[in-house]
């Protein structure tokens, strides 16, 4: 049997992974460490303020991501609202209006079959 305790620590331990990453494409810096002590202390220490508040965007997404099958505009609009670069407002001409989103999350289950290709 599998130990849910364990599972849940190895899943937050890959999503700390995974928003450190994605800030590093972006071409920030932060480690997990500088991640979790944000997260219990409320400050960075010893990380770039700008790249912890990031990687918690990214992690807030990644660890509740919303429904894109029942809700696909909230869900849609909540990822496109931590994709937002720190200190940038979202440019509104370039993004799908609301009832696009629905068809976007439909064309992606029809490639579920590959999950790099759907997300």
């Amino acid at each position: 049997m599998a130990d849910p305790a364990l599972a849940a620590l190895w899943r937050m331990e890959t999503s700390l992974l995974e928003a450190a990453a994605s800030v590093g494409l972006e071409g920030e810096r932060i480690s997990t460490q500088g991640m979790v002590l944000r997260l219990i202390s409320g400050t960075a220490m010893d990380e770039d303020a700008r790249a912890a508040e990031m990687a918690l965007k990214v992690l807030t997404v990644i660890r509740r991501p919303g429904d894109p099958f029942g809700a696909p505009v909230a869900a849609l609009r909540r990822i496109e609202a931590a994709a937002t670069p720190i200190g940038q407002t979202r440019d509104e001409g370039d993004r799908l209006e609301d009832a696009e989103l629905p068809l976007v999350v439909e064309a992606a289950r029809a490639w579920s079959h590959v999950p790099i290709l759907a997300g």
